[in-house]
């Protein structure tokens, strides 16, 4: 059961490696969403849903078999996970371009990004989680929800979108890292 815990950073080294490539070799501007980055050219786009199929593959596993038993989390945690991964493939797989396609996609990624918090809030009850990392998933959570509060009412073709973006998925990030090495 312990080896499950580093599926943990495989899935998060995963999403930024791949994801950091997109941006490198396919950086428009900072006020476009990496989905709009992605979609711009079929090979950023198929780096961006490799890397979220990957991210979701790992995840599903590190909650599954490490998360879930460590911090005695119930069924519910696993069947929210299972919903926010459902829709991570959608965002993933369903391109960012005008139409239809743009609508299901940006449905999907709201519907992922607002699970996340959600996601946090059953680690943060469990009586299993120690009282720092509670804290300071608390902590991020209050940031996260904030974000996504100005992310929500912000048009997409904000100046900066993309580093709310990339600060949002890091706060996440960095909590599960907290939650699986500190704790």
């Amino acid at each position: 059961m312990e080896i499950y815990r580093y599926f943990s950073i495989l899935a998060i080294l995963i999403v930024w490696c791949l994801n950091g490539l997109v941006i490198y070799n396919w950086f428009n501007s900072k006020s476009l969403s990496l989905s709009l980055h992605a979609a711009a050219y079929k090979k950023a786009y198929f780096l961006f849903a490799i890397s979220l199929t990957l991210n979701a593959f790992f995840f599903f596993i590190f909650a599954q078999n490490w998360l879930t038993p460590t911090y005695s989390l119930p069924a519910s945690f696993m069947q929210l996970c299972i919903f926010t991964l459902f829709f991570q493939l959608i965002a993933a797989w369903v391109p960012d371009i005008k139409g239809k396609l743009s609508k299901v996609h940006n449905f999907a990624a709201f519907t992922l990004a607002i699970c996340m918090p959600i996601i946090l809030l059953f680690i943060i009850n469990s009586l299993s989680v120690p009282v720092i990392v509670k804290a300071f998933a608390i902590g991020a959570n209050f940031v996260m929800v904030t974000e996504l509060t100005i992310l929500l009412f912000m048009n997409k073709k904000k100046e900066h979108y993309l580093i709310y973006q990339v600060i949002y998925a890091s706060v996440f990030h960095i909590t599960l890292l907290v939650i699986t090495f500190v704790g």
